[in-house]
């Protein structure tokens, strides 16, 4: 099976294992794989995340998993820094991540996604190899922003890594990961 494109669900910055993500999107994909770095936020994360880098959490944002419209940030990037752009590029700097506006301009979740720490770990590593990725942030349920964004990227396939959690929290908690694979209408790599 060739993966042209590859959906890649980033969990919380202190629970992703960057390393076994980077080694399995190289080991899926060829130097050409479209790579997706996908980040549902919950409604609080996603305010706290906002105030955090200064914002207002408040002021209009784009739901669901859709394409960048006029007057959204969308950051993407292949072979050198990423690049924000809104009806035009705008160069960010990899270690710094692209800007977020706190003016007039609404702050979009793949803006807020971008600031994460794995997201850019896993970036700048796509980066050194030459690979394109984009970084995709929404706010929503993660289960279904994740699928949702496969279908839109039209993703080969989903590539999850989940949390390290007993069985006993899984049955009480569920698990993001576990519903992907048993809802996911197409293959879904565990990293």
């Amino acid at each position: 099976m060739t993966i042209n494109t590859l959906l890649v669900a980033v969990g919380e910055q202190d629970e992703t294992d960057t390393d076994a993500v980077i080694d399995a999107v190289r080991t899926l994909g060829a130097p050409e794989t479209r790579v997706v770095l996908a980040h549902a936020f919950d409604e609080g994360a996603y305010e706290d995340a906002v105030e955090e880098l200064g914002g207002n959490p408040n002021r209009e944002r784009g739901e669901g998993w859709t394409a960048p419209s006029a007057g959204e940030w969308h950051v993407t990037a292949f072979g050198g820094s990423p690049a924000v752009t809104r009806d035009e590029s705008v160069d960010g700097s990899a270690d710094e991540g692209p800007p977020i506006s706190t003016d007039d301009e609404r702050i979009a979740p793949d803006s807020v996604a971008a600031q994460y720490e794995s997201i850019r770990a896993i970036g700048n590593a796509l980066e050194a190899d030459g690979r394109p990725y984009e970084i995709r942030g929404r706010v929503g349920d993660p289960v279904e922003t994740v699928l949702d964004a496969a279908s839109e990227v039209d993703a080969d396939a989903i590539a999850v890594n989940p949390r390290d959690r007993s069985a006993v929290q899984q049955a009480l908690f569920g698990s993001v990961s576990k519903e992907i694979i048993e809802r996911a209408d197409r293959p879904v790599v565990v990293v």
